[in-house]
């Protein structure tokens, strides 16, 4: 209002007539001239927002939700007869969250085992290259960096698994999506966690980006990792594509798991059916039989799945079904953990 001493000794260029905000919960709305809603703040009295006295609020970043009250922080500068705030200016904040430092996939993957920066928030953008936010499924998607901002280390990976648990930003296959969220390992798989403080999910284009990305080719054997399995922790995260004839060789799990294990050159056989018993020997063939398979596994978490959804969401029948020994082409697919 027109009154200075309620603003601080600020003078107000446009006075607005029967308007003021409640000194506790309220919400301000905003309106475009045909009376579509844009935008809203709803805020409480200082259980979850700031509850500054004589201070301005701002949002830490446009790109934050601005009904969390942990993305608002409070001014700092002072201006008139005491207030903090800063009239005619850019606002600043005093305390807060911690912004999002934006880095490219591949930073966040590094070369190694684990994300480069675990418990930082980060901001990355890329395409939708697997979608499986259903609750029953892995309450998350793979997001991809596009080939024209990959980077040339083969050694890091360009995708990573984004876990929002309840998924209230729905995406698809093939949309451009920026998420802001916390980089981290869940057991031993490498995510970004959009469901701490801060975390967002931000749809930037809603249609078929899928021609952005390229499956990576891949064959077995593996290379060797840190235990008897192999490794393909440098592309954890991507679309894959094996080239190979793979052979299904087990499906103990399939019941139980959605899963099924293939091979390349054929089933594995036991180490005694073409070797003399040998402690050595054993050893090298579990090491060589890990590094030459794969797990096709299904899309969700969920166990003893009835009915069983391998080779197809339609389940199987008489005439839709697989026996060991038969082989998968063209395997095409994100390699997970």
């Amino acid at each position: 209002n027109s009154d200075t001493t309620t603003n601080g000794g600020l003078a107000v260029d446009y006075e607005y007539s029967n308007y003021f905000l409640a000194n506790g919960d309220d919400e301000v709305v905003l309106l475009d001239d045909d009376g579509l809603e844009i935008d809203r703040v709803e805020y409480d009295g200082g259980s979850q927002f700031p509850d500054p006295t004589g201070a301005s609020m701002a949002l830490s970043a446009p790109t934050l939700d601005n009904n969390v009250g942990a993305n608002w922080c409070t001014a700092s500068t002072t201006y008139g007869s005491g207030d903090r705030g800063t009239p005619g200016a850019a606002n600043d904040c005093d305390s807060g969250p911690v912004r999002p430092t934006t880095r490219f996939i591949h930073e966040i993957q590094g070369p190694g085992s684990a994300v480069t920066t675990p418990g930082e928030l980060v901001s990355a953008s890329g395409v939708v290259i697997g979608d499986y936010q259903a609750g029953t499924e892995l309450r998350g998607f793979f997001l991809q960096e596009e080939d024209s901002e990959a980077d040339s280390d083969s050694a890091t990976s360009e995708g990573i698994f984004v876990y929002c648990n309840d998924c209230s930003t729905d995406v698809a296959e093939g949309n451009l999506v920026q998420v802001i969220g916390t980089a981290e390992e869940f057991f031993n798989m490498s995510q970004i966690d959009v469901t701490e403080t801060g975390g967002e999910v931000i749809l930037l284009d809603a249609g078929d980006n899928s021609g952005l990305v390229t499956a990576t080719a891949l064959s077995l054997p593996a290379a060797a990792g840190t235990d008897e399995e192999g490794t393909f922790e440098h592309v954890e995260g991507m679309l894959v594509r094996f080239d190979q004839t793979l052979t299904v060789t087990e499906y103990f799990q399939l019941a139980r798991f959605g899963q099924v294990v293939l091979s390349v050159d054929g089933r594995q056989a036991q180490f005694t059916a073409g070797n003399a018993p040998s402690v050595s020997g054993y050893s090298a063939h579990l090491a060589e039989i890990a590094r030459n398979r794969i797990a096709l596994d299904d899309f969700n978490n969920f166990q003893n799945f009835d009915p069983v959804l391998h080779p197809q969401p339609g389940g199987f029948s008489a005439d839709n079904f697989f026996r060991g020994g038969d082989v998968v082409e063209q395997l095409l697919g994100v390699m997970h953990w």
